[in-house]
């Protein structure tokens, strides 16, 4: 098959303005001590200047026809993935990503992610990272006391860099919501704080061979953490570590992941990239952002289709145009800088943003009317994948909770919720007589199951 155009060009990690294009993200939720936040880092040599991201290479799907609809009205909970139509004009974008979800369990304290050295066991390879780039963060303290969640941003100059970064990071418990599933989780929150306006963004300089907290979390046993930072570091770069620590001092955090003699990786539920699961990224990754503009011919009469979302591909070469995760990232070396022990694309694209245009085109010369709802997959028979987040639907927000199986008794749940919803109303798009209807859809894959999911459009008359 035709493999689509790369989004960018191979080189990344340049030096450029702080998102000068991006109006999104909400200012960052941070829980940090103020006398604990610069530390003097020791000094690591043989460095990679600059990272390189490799580029895309999704497959291109076919475009969509009017002959692509099934006649009538929809009647089913969820259009089976078989028969949902992939994405057209998909393409990769937005800046390189660190993802810290592997373990996602961590049951000792220890560096998460890095991307400085080769561990002998995790692996990784060092790049500085300078210009814009995203920090992702998905945990759970699998401890039996407290622990800490650091966010370091390390110099490893001989002479001062400034940092910049807005986002939101958020526990269970800041949410109020310990199991992370129903009503707005911390999951939810995450999403919908990256989606408001206006932005706050926070600026630190860090001395020559300093260090600084870019975000500290408190997590209780069994508490989880998840969160997206947009970061801007001034060239030549920085490295920069997610860290799981006994106390909120950052020399601690330093001491398990950056000094060479004492630095250590957690330990707790690494799976590897053989493993089909979502998640499961540690490193560096490409991209962190999908657009996509799909031409969408109304049939003739009443219809529906699905349209596939963030369909998951967990092989290192992508074979299938339903698949929308990123590569891992390279140095400037070549080497990959994802940890060997983790998954080759950024299955599930948790963190990730989605701007998504569907483009509605009716040929007739009447007037037409259409429905859309967002729906998961279910993969299996046994299990539930839920989609937990804010969604930007043609201007307005929607709160998006779907669940195709009930996994806990007398727990309410629905396999697609309907986007053309208004005031509890149903609304359907208007698409004028031989005209088109650009209905933008923005939004941040929220963690858990999120992985997996499909537009269903029906049309009305």
């Amino acid at each position: 098959m035709k493999k689509q155009t790369p989004a960018q060009s191979a080189r990344r990690g340049v030096r450029s303005a702080f998102y000068p294009t991006l109006g999104l993200a909400a200012s960052l939720l941070l829980a940090s001590s103020c006398s604990h936040e610069e530390a003097e880092a020791p000094a690591l040599a043989a460095l990679t200047t600059e990272a390189d991201a490799v580029s895309a290479d999704l497959v291109a799907a076919p475009a969509i026809a009017a002959s692509n609809w099934t006649a009538g009205r929809f009647t089913g909970s969820i259009v089976p993935l078989g028969s949902q139509r992939a994405m057209p004009n998909v393409t990769l974008g937005g800046n390189p990503i660190v993802k810290s979800n592997n373990p996602e369990k961590f049951t000792s304290t220890g560096w998460l992610t890095q991307h400085t050295y080769t561990h002998p066991s995790r692996g990784g390879n060092n790049a500085w990272l300078s210009g814009n780039f995203n920090i992702y963060v998905s945990h759970y303290n699998g401890l039996t006391t407290q622990a800490y969640l650091q966010v370091l941003a390390v110099n490893p100059h001989a002479y001062p860099i400034t940092v910049s970064y807005r986002g939101s990071i958020l526990t269970s418990s800041e949410a109020g919501d310990s199991r992370g599933i129903l009503g707005k989780s911390n999951y939810y929150m995450v999403t919908e704080n990256m989606l408001r306006l206006p932005s706050t963004v926070t600026s630190k300089t860090i001395p020559a061979r300093g260090a600084v907290l870019l975000a500290l979390k408190r997590l209780n046993s069994g508490g989880s953490v998840d969160g997206t930072l947009l970061v801007n570091a001034a060239s030549p770069g920085v490295f920069t570590y997610v860290v799981a620590t006994n106390t909120d001092r950052i020399d601690e955090g330093l001491s398990l992941a950056h000094n060479p003699s004492t630095r250590r990786p957690a330990t707790g539920n690494i799976k590897p990239p053989t493993v089909k699961d979502f998640g499961t990224e540690a490193g560096v990754y490409g991209f962190s952002k999908v657009t996509a503009t799909p031409n969408v011919p109304l049939p003739g009469g009443i219809g529906h289709i699905g349209i596939s979302v963030n369909y998951a591909g967990y092989e290192e070469t992508v074979a299938s145009p339903y698949v929308q995760t990123a590569p891992a990232n390279r140095n400037g070396s070549g080497q990959i800088l994802r940890l060997f022990d983790s998954s080759y694309r950024t299955n599930g694209n948790y963190g990730h943003e989605y701007n998504v245009t569907l483009r509605l085109q009716n040929t007739l010369a009447r007037p037409r009317r259409v429905k859309v709802w967002f729906a998961s997959n279910a993969h299996t028979a046994t299990r539930g994948l839920l989609y937990n987040g804010a969604m930007l639907f043609n201007g307005s927000t929607r709160q998006v909770v779907t669940k195709p199986i009930k996994t806990v008794p007398n727990e309410p749940f629905n396999a697609r919720q309907e986007l053309t919803v208004v005031n509890g109303v149903s609304q359907p798009l208007l698409i004028g007589a031989n005209s088109t209807l650009n209905v933008p859809v923005q939004f941040y894959i929220p963690g858990l199951s999120s992985a997996g999911a499909h537009f269903i459009l029906e049309t009305q008359d």
